[in-house]
């Protein structure tokens, strides 16, 4: 009951719903009482939090105001995560060194993905980790009919997104060792997430909060059914990276 009360009180209310972020939180899994820089942190900062409450000294930044005050509004006394608003452009500013950098789901989103990438390894020290996110091209969810990608940085796609090959070689680019590349999100979660995108965009349905809080309790338990991993289908791909 304890376990449950927690779930819900305060993992759940950081991770909102989001079908798919405990499937790539587990990468992070090793990462332990070292100082991590969280790149494109987002709303309420569920990612660094984790981070944090594995031993962790965190630096989340975003360059939305809006997400770094509800990040911090969220996690208000803990010394140890802290949030900073940063344009990712201007990621080679930073005058911390870090033991490891996370960018879950951002790259995708970024025109000069080699630059974001080169200054992820000026960020982080000698033999210092990189786990990178993001989505796999041959997936169903990248092969489904969509809005055009964008031509500017505007919180939209840049890129439908990377073969396995394609990010493993920006970031061997980028001055890392892969030291693991793998996926997750197979199919029966990509069916629940299509679902929730239909009927969001359906004409005749009032896609609001409750609606939302209702279609999450129903598809997440149909997402645990999914262990799916280096799949070549897989919706998103990890690349886990040591800097040389």
């Amino acid at each position: 009951m304890k376990t449950l009360k927690k779930f819900i009180l305060d993992d759940l209310r950081f991770m909102g719903f989001d079908l798919t972020i405990r499937k790539r939180t587990v990468y992070l899994k090793g990462i332990e009482h070292k100082s991590v820089l969280d790149v494109g942190c987002g709303d309420n900062g569920y990612i660094p939090y984790l981070l944090y409450r594995q031993g962790n000294n965190v630096l989340g930044i975003d360059r939305r105001a809006e997400a770094i005050g509800s990040a911090r509004k969220a996690h208000l006394g803990k010394k140890e995560l802290n949030f900073r608003q940063m344009d990712i452009s201007n990621l080679g500013m930073l005058k911390e060194k870090f033991d490891c950098a996370v960018c879950m789901e951002v790259i995708e989103h970024i025109i000069d993905d080699r630059k974001l990438l080169r200054n992820m390894h000026a960020a982080i020290r000698k033999d210092g980790l990189l786990v990178v996110s993001t989505i796999n091209i041959n997936s169903q969810i990248a092969k489904e009919p969509a809005d055009t990608v964008s031509e500017t940085e505007d919180g939209r796609h840049v890129r439908r997104g990377y073969t396995k090959k394609e990010l493993e070689e920006k970031v061997k680019e980028a001055g890392f060792k892969v030291l693991q590349s793998s996926s997750c999100v197979g199919g029966v979660t990509q069916q629940a997430i299509l679902l929730e995108q239909r009927v969001r965009k359906h004409g005749r349905i009032r896609y609001n909060m409750l609606l939302r809080a209702l279609l999450f309790a129903f598809l997440y338990p149909i997402t645990l059914l999914d262990n799916s991993h280096d799949n070549p289908e897989d919706m998103t791909l990890i690349i886990t990276a040591r800097r040389c």
